[in-house]
């Protein structure tokens, strides 16, 4: 009786006492929940910085590879050689082989001290010539186990990816060969995974990581006297680990002291159970220090996955500390009245950084890094549909006497000028923006050289209306190339594009050259 008296008088503040635990208990849930998204988000985010760092260093490689071959590896004596071999007669092929590796051996070696692992000959049936990693080791058939050489040799194009190969696994750039325009092999320069991680660990100083290969794409693959180059590794069931990674993982044991902890490795070993080839990011506490543990799947030339990179950090300070309830409490107001100012700023910034990643700061319009993303796209859009375009490779002529006689700030204004002029006076559909210094780039789609010529002209004429402190007037010399069915890259018609810019240039400057082959 005395305790319904006592919930009469006192319902009011009972039924306020729940309400408020209720509202409580909702927003200390809300608080966790949002904390979880936000370390998952995190985890996201830290993985993709580790994939994108990895993909730019295979595309450092890939730039450094096609100056080797272009100016190195293509020499018409280097090809003749591969021609001859590809004649009757084992003397005769044993000679070619000889001068070849004499030829180029000091040249494989340079390579070598600058972390490449392999310079493989090929001849057009897939059979390998010259290995200057292993000369004794060669005539071995490799269109069924090495995709790179086949589509290389079968679809002449250049290949890059990652394969297992005879020897070593490692990121493969093969180039097919040709001697006066005739198919005589391929060519193949690599770089091992232990040397892409290495530059990768450099980048993060803070960061461990290795990779591990499927155990069957070895034993497939690789030459019997070879598989002393793998190692089982920490007991994960079917995968094996390259003898050069056992030993730098051996060999730094700060950085991958998380691999001598029994549950972060028992955590990795469910992971890469899993039947799911995707990437999987986990947090493992081990003597009061957090971890993060990021499994990249290792894909092959065909996409498909072949193994696993395994990479860990220590976690921010931010995810170490205790999460404390009464101080959620107190704080829980604050935070949800700030959370959309917060919101809106964190949007604003990412677009204005978004902004900021494509556009020149100088002229308004894009940077070089942008423009190299839309060409790579409008020549792989022109590849598909078979329509052809135009680059045109633009630069102020006389520049730097403007900034010397006038001043940089002169020098400035008139960039501005001249890239508002490209937006006023170029189409809709034109990708244009600032290379570098005084030259700019256009990208006019679905455009052939006689109406590349009209565009030029045009803006030829509409930069000279500028006006200018001097009584000259400014003026340009523009470089053209049209896309060809040999092309295999967007650097190709650039390459063009820039050589008949220093063509027009070298032959008295303020006039438009095309591109042609004499």
């Amino acid at each position: 009786m005395n305790f319904l008296k006592s919930f009469k008088n006192h319902k009011l503040q009972i039924f306020a006492l729940i309400l408020f635990t209720a509202v409580w208990l909702f927003l200390l849930w809300g608080n966790y929940s949002d904390y979880q998204l936000q370390k998952q988000t995190f985890l996201e985010e830290e993985r993709e910085e580790i994939e994108n760092r990895i993909e730019s260093i295979i595309i450092t490689y890939d730039l450094f590879t096609s100056f080797i071959y272009d100016g190195i590896i293509a020499d018409p004596n280097i090809t003749r050689l591969m021609k001859e071999a590809c004649g009757d007669g084992v003397p005769l092929q044993e000679d070619c082989r000889n001068t070849l590796y004499e030829a180029l051996h000091p040249f494989y070696e340079s390579l070598e001290s600058h972390g490449f692992r392999q310079l493989h000959f090929h001849k057009p049936d897939g059979e390998s010539f010259l290995r200057f990693h292993a000369p004794l080791k060669y005539a071995d058939p490799l269109f069924d186990i090495r995709e790179s050489v086949r589509i290389a040799n079968t679809e002449l194009k250049k290949v890059v990816g990652f394969e297992e190969g005879r020897i070593f696994s490692g990121y493969r750039f093969v180039f097919p060969l040709f001697h006066k325009e005739e198919h005589v092999g391929s060519v193949e320069v690599s770089v091992g995974l232990d040397t892409v991680l290495e530059l990768l660990e450099r980048m993060y100083l803070d960061l461990g990581i290795f990779y591990l290969i499927e155990k069957d794409e070895v034993t497939e693959k690789v030459f019997d006297d070879q598989l002393d180059n793998y190692l089982p590794y920490k007991d994960f069931e079917g995968y094996l680990i390259d003898r050069a990674m056992a030993e730098m993982i051996q060999a730094d044991t700060e950085s991958f002291a998380i691999f001598e902890n029994p549950a972060a490795l028992e955590k990795i070993r469910e992971a890469l159970g899993t039947e799911e080839e995707k990437p999987v990011s986990l947090v493992v506490n081990v003597q009061g220090e957090a971890h993060q543990i990021h499994l990249i799947p290792l894909v092959n030339i065909l996409q498909e996955p072949v193994g696993v990179f395994i990479a860990t950090k220590e976690l921010p300070v931010a995810f170490l500390s205790a999460r404390q309830p009464l101080r959620e409490l107190v704080l829980t107001t604050l935070i949800y009245l700030l959370i959309l100012t917060i919101a809106l700023v964190v949007t604003r910034d990412k677009e204005r950084l978004k902004i900021l990643a494509s556009v020149d700061q100088l002229t308004g319009i894009f940077n070089r890094h942008k423009l190299t993303e839309l060409s790579e796209r409008e020549f792989q859009r022109s590849q598909r549909t078979r329509r052809g375009f135009c680059a045109l490779m633009v630069d102020i002529d006389h520049f730097k006497t403007i900034n010397d006689t006038f001043g940089h700030a002169e020098g400035d204004r008139i960039l501005r000028k001249i890239g508002g002029l490209f937006t006023q006076t170029l189409r809709a559909v034109d990708i244009y923006g600032r290379w570098g210094g005084e030259e700019f780039l256009i990208i006019a789609p679905e455009t052939d050289a006689e109406k590349a010529l009209i565009l030029a002209s045009r803006l030829n004429d509409a930069i000279a209306t500028l006006e200018t402190p001097s009584q000259n007037p400014i003026t340009v010399s523009i470089g053209i190339a049209e896309t060809s069915q040999e092309d295999t890259g967007i650097d190709q018609v650039i390459q063009r594009a820039d050589q008949a810019l220093y063509t027009a240039k070298k032959t008295g400057r303020n006039k438009v050259v095309l591109w042609s082959p004499e």
